[in-house]
């Protein structure tokens, strides 16, 4: 599971800032509220410090990163997956509050431990006018 999003110059002034290091809280309020933009998890990479960092962002309807915690987006990579609002809902409602999906293992294996349960609460790559394919799924 998961693809590369496309970043654009000055896309992420299109929301306001959150807290510095809250980027699962800043993007889960974002994603709770708006209809035009999904929740993603996954890794955010800068090309002068290539570790990839835990992270959480938005993506419009052509794949477009949004992110509401880091300056300097359109300088990151960012990898992972897109999630459906009624799932981020009810995990968020799962966890009493807690913020964050691929990093919560414990709750993800227990509500959507199997595949297919994963898989319905993922955007579809071809829902995104902007991307191409996944770069990698399983079969």
């Amino acid at each position: 599971f998961g693809h590369q999003f496309r970043v654009q110059a000055d896309s992420s002034i299109r929301l306001p800032r959150g807290l510095a290091k809250e980027c699962y809280a800043n993007a889960t309020a974002h994603a709770l509220t708006r209809d035009d933009l999904y929740y993603a998890e996954g890794y955010g990479i800068h090309p002068s410090f290539p570790l990839p960092f835990e992270h959480a962002w938005l993506v419009d309807s052509t794949g477009t990163v949004i992110d509401p915690t880091w300056n300097d987006a359109a300088d990151h990579l960012y990898f992972g997956i897109a999630f459906k609002r009624d799932f981020l809902a009810a995990m968020f409602k799962r966890s009493r509050g807690v913020c964050g999906l691929l990093s919560n293992w414990t709750l993800m294996r227990k509500y959507y431990g199997t595949s297919e349960l994963f898989k319905a609460g993922i955007v579809p790559i071809t829902q995104f006018s902007g991307l191409a394919k996944a770069v990698f799924e399983p079969a």
